[in-house]
């Protein structure tokens, strides 16, 4: 079993929820319900362990409310609220969430988030005394 099917300790899991609650709460994606949808349904499969299933039909069908009609070659909503929600996470990271001690991306050609801890120091390099 990989670590991405076990889900996150209690730590990593709280750690990333208060990462992505600031992201959602943020003016790059508050103002999109959808693209919320979006990401907290993918921090959530992430955080429990259910990344590895995440596909675009069955994003399409828990998120967007498609049924066993969706057809991604003719219906390409999940496709485009990811890239969306792509470059509104590159957004955040680059304003407002610049200091943030924890980012969370999207690679491009998947649906499973990525976080890393930052451990850059906001201020710069420390001086030598």
């Amino acid at each position: 079993m990989n670590a991405a099917s076990r889900g996150l300790d209690p730590v990593q899991a709280s750690a990333l929820r208060e990462a992505a609650a600031r992201v959602a709460a943020s003016p790059a994606l508050a103002k999109s319900h959808r693209l919320a949808v979006l990401f907290n349904h993918l921090v959530e499969a992430l955080i429990e362990g259910r990344a590895d299933t995440l596909k675009e039909f069955s994003i399409a069908a828990d998120v967007f409310g498609r049924d066993a009609s969706f057809d991604p070659k003719t219906d390409s909503t999940v496709r485009t609220q990811t890239l969306r929600l792509r470059e509104r996470l590159e957004l955040y990271y680059a304003r407002e969430g610049a200091a943030d001690p924890i980012r969370i991306w999207l690679a491009k050609g998947s649906y499973v988030l990525r976080h890393e801890p930052r451990t850059e120091s906001i201020a710069g390099p420390a001086s030598l005394e």
